[in-house]
């Protein structure tokens, strides 16, 4: 019976592990910072607004960060990297909220991870804007009018399933994380543990969309 419950054990013994806390360090958001600026002056309605961004290590030691995936401006998806939106003035047509996003499609990996020295920066959303198909579903579609936006990122989440939601990671048979994972999770979680928690918040801009 004892051996029974000991082979069981170990059997689940992946999928406890993904279902654990990580041990991260903490970051006060004055070593970071964050900016965002429009790349025109106006922009068309119903199209993307597309934003660069900036977050930048401005510690003395070099830091790890993570490029934001499909999905990370869900609750359930980390890091999040969310847009909010004040309209100024214009027409009483509401804000289109984007299309549903499951976060099945991307997901984090060894490449997201970005190690950045003292004084170097990224743009969380690059990796994302790189596909024409996504700038819908990664920035602001707007009716015309004038806009306040300003941008949010965070990686406070201590819980892999926060990182790793919506993914096939599990055989739902077996109940462990499947086969042709494991190599890709084993990569992943020590990468995990550098991030350290923060929240950062960026600067606000206003941005006209035309009709």
């Amino acid at each position: 019976m004892q051996r029974n419950l000991l082979l069981i054990f170990l059997l689940l013994l992946p999928g406890l592990v993904l279902a654990q806390k990580m041990k991260r360090p903490k970051l006060s958001a004055r070593k970071l910072s964050c900016t965002i600026r429009p790349i025109t002056n106006q922009y068309r309605a119903n199209e993307p607004v597309i934003l660069r961004i900036k977050i930048q290590n401005m510690a003395d030691s070099a830091i790890t960060l993570v490029n934001a995936p499909e999905g990370a401006d869900l609750s359930q998806r980390y890091p999040h990297a969310t847009f909010y939106v004040s309209k100024v003035a214009g027409s009483s047509e509401e804000i289109r909220k984007a299309p549903p996003k499951t976060g099945s499609i991307t997901r984090i990996g060894p490449g997201d991870f970005i190690r950045l020295a003292p004084g170097e920066s990224f743009d969380p959303l690059a990796k994302a804007a790189s596909f024409p198909a996504s700038l819908p579903l990664t920035f602001p579609v707007l009716p015309a009018g004038v806009y306040d936006i300003s941008f949010q990122y965070s990686t406070l989440a201590d819980d892999l399933p926060d990182w790793l939601s919506n993914v096939d990671w599990y055989d739902d048979l077996a109940g462990t994380i499947m086969v042709s994972r494991r190599k890709e999770y084993d990569a992943i979680v020590p990468l995990l543990s550098r991030v350290p928690r923060v929240v950062l918040s960026s600067n606000t801009v206003r941005v006209t969309v035309v009709p």
